[in-house]
């Protein structure tokens, strides 16, 4: 009989995946804006509604709006909404450069917007924050319409975020 050869157990190997998080609509709790038109208040940016729109009277780098999340969020994508009615876009001043200060970040996200309707999409590099405030700091003006006048304010049909929450 030959001996028989040593037998070598080697343990199971285990493994353990991590999933990744899912993506996905981000709200936060509360915005809060440096100026508002009357029966235009920021809330309207947050409200999935297409028949409201945020509008203030300023015209430039004086706008700034601060959005609030809690717990603290990873984001990975900002949708700044123009008016997509055609003659409410045409006649409001349209954002047209703007800065995103993430809370936790030490530089701001820089950017132009095309003056188009409808939306803009910001990519950002899976930032983790609590805050993201909205820096316009030039528009388009407003356009005459036919007969319409143009309006004096800045005006946007929403903002949405795509991330997950931390923790």
């Amino acid at each position: 009989m030959s001996p028989e050869e040593p037998r070598v157990e080697s343990p199971a190997a285990s493994t353990s995946t991590v999933a990744a998080p899912q993506l996905g609509p981000l709200q936060p709790i509360g915005v809060d804006c440096s100026s508002d038109a009357p029966r235009s208040a920021c809330q309207a940016l947050i409200d999935d509604d297409p028949e409201t729109i945020w509008s203030a009277f300023a015209t430039g780098d004086e706008t700034e709006i601060i959005f609030h999340f809690s717990p603290p969020v990873t984001m990975t994508n900002v949708s700044i909404q123009n008016i997509s009615d055609e003659l409410g876009f045409r006649r409001h001043a349209r954002v047209a450069t703007y800065e995103l200060h993430l809370s936790d970040a030490p530089q701001a996200v820089i950017g132009e917007i095309p003056d188009t309707p409808g939306s803009h999409d910001v990519v950002l590099s899976s930032m983790a924050l609590s805050s993201l405030t909205l820096h316009i700091t030039s528009v388009y003006p407003g356009e005459h319409v036919g007969e319409e006048e143009p309006h004096d304010d800045v005006a946007l049909q929403g903002i949405s975020f795509i991330g997950h929450p931390n923790g």
